[in-house]
C-alpha cells in the first residue's frame, strides 16, 4: 500500500478506472430503467385518456375556449415528455458518422464493425496492449451516455409536470 498522498500506481489507477466503468453501466442501466418505468407508466394514463375520447364520453370540445386552449398546451407538454423519455430509452449505437473509430475494441458496435476476423484478432490484440487507454475511452462514453439519459428525464419530467399542471387547469376552467 502506497503512503497517502503518493502517486497511483498504474494498475491501481486501471482498477480505478474499472470500476468507475461499471459504476458508469450501471447508471445508465438505471437510467433506462426509470425511463422504460416512466413511459410505460405514462402510456397507461394516455390509453385512459384517449380511451373516453375514442368512446366519445369525452372531448376538449366540451371545455371552454380558455379550458381548451389549456387542455391543448397540456397535451403538446405531454407530448414533448413522451418524447423525450422515448429519446432517452432509445439505443445509441455508437460514434455517427462523421464521428471517427478507433482501432481498438472496447464494446460489440466495434466488434461488428472489424471488416475480417484477421482485423478483429489484430484489434483486440491492440486493445489488450492498450487496457488503459480503451477502459479510458469506453468510460467516458458510458458517462456521458448515462448524464445524456438522465438529463433527458429531468427535462420529460418537467414537461410532464406541466402537462399535468395545464390539465388540471383546463379542467377547473369549466365551471367559470
Amino acid at each position: 500500500m502506497s503512503p497517502p498522498g503518493a502517486p497511483a500506481t498504474d494498475r491501481a489507477v486501471a482498477e480505478y478506472a474499472r470500476e468507475l466503468l461499471e459504476a458508469a453501466r450501471e447508471e445508465r442501466a438505471l437510467a433506462d430503467s426509470k425511463a422504460s418505468l416512466l413511459l410505460a407508466t405514462i402510456g397507461v394514463a394516455i390509453s385512459v385518456g384517449t380511451g373516453a375520447v375514442l368512446a366519445g364520453s369525452w372531448t376538449p370540445t366540451r371545455l371552454t375556449p380558455a379550458g381548451a386552449a389549456l387542455w391543448w398546451l397540456g397535451a403538446a407538454a405531454l407530448t414533448c415528455g413522451v418524447a423525450l423519455l422515448a429519446a432517452a430509452v432509445y439505443p445509441r449505437l455508437g460514434p455517427g458518422p462523421s464521428e471517427p473509430w478507433d482501432t481498438t475494441v472496447v464494446n460489440f458496435l466495434e466488434v461488428n464493425r472489424q471488416p475480417s476476423l484477421t482485423d478483429l484478432q489484430d484489434s483486440l490484440r491492440r486493445s489488450a496492449e492498450g487496457d488503459f487507454a480503451g477502459r479510458s475511452r469506453q468510460l467516458r462514453m458510458m458517462s456521458q451516455l448515462a448524464e445524456r439519459k438522465y438529463v433527458l428525464i429531468r427535462v420529460a419530467l418537467w414537461a410532464l409536470l406541466a402537462s399535468v399542471v395545464l390539465e388540471l387547469a383546463a379542467w377547473l376552467t369549466r365551471g367559470l
